[in-house]
């Protein structure tokens, strides 16, 4: 037990730099957006098309980013969804593999930017949700339901802390089940 327990943390620990970056990233985009960046309304209006042409940038933190914006009530849920079908990291991978393979990434990639926006409509269509449901509450907001502190460092340590104690559970969680019950 002691062996999962102390894999478990090695495992959670190593990605705690790179949690810290992507939460402070997106703290200070969302206290942009907050602030009245013409950028994200400009984007919301576009919608789900928005969300799956974004989605093509090759980064987990696009995905990462417009997940806080859903949040915080910016964006539809359709257009997040957009977001997470039209991703293509592994194109990246694929290409940087095999260049003679770039015609069929950019098909697929198409593929999935056309299966983005009709599955993100679809969910638009099918979900009316409130939008800016939590408007005005961001890195500077006050409010009791938020309890964020006005500090971005601190209020992004804070969330990085709770999201590594959650992913360190989720990792010991998974590890005794593989001890248990072999893999």
């Amino acid at each position: 037990m002691a062996e999962i327990l102390i894999g478990s943390f090695q495992d959670v620990i190593k990605i705690v730099p790179v949690l810290f970056l992507v939460i402070l990233l997106t703290n200070w985009i969302t206290g942009k957006v907050n602030k009245g960046t013409h950028f994200f309304s400009r984007l919301a209006k576009l919608d789900v098309v928005g969300g799956a042409l974004l989605g093509t940038i090759p980064q987990c933190g696009i995905s990462v980013a417009l997940a806080k914006l859903y949040d915080n009530g910016y964006i539809s849920l359709g257009m997040l969804m957009a977001v997470f079908l039209a991703g293509s990291d592994e194109a990246l991978i694929v290409v940087g593999a095999h260049p003679d393979k770039l015609p069929l990434m950019l098909e697929i990639i198409g593929i999935k930017v056309l299966i983005g926006i009709g599955a993100g409509w679809l969910i638009n269509l099918a979900i009316k949700e409130k939008r800016n449901r939590l408007k005005g509450c961001g890195i500077d907001c006050d409010c009791p339901k938020c309890g964020k502190h006005k500090n971005i460092l601190v209020n992004s340590l804070v969330h990085t802390l709770k999201l590594t104690l959650f992913l360190y559970v989720t990792v010991l969680i998974i590890g005794i089940g593989a001890d248990r019950f072999g893999e």
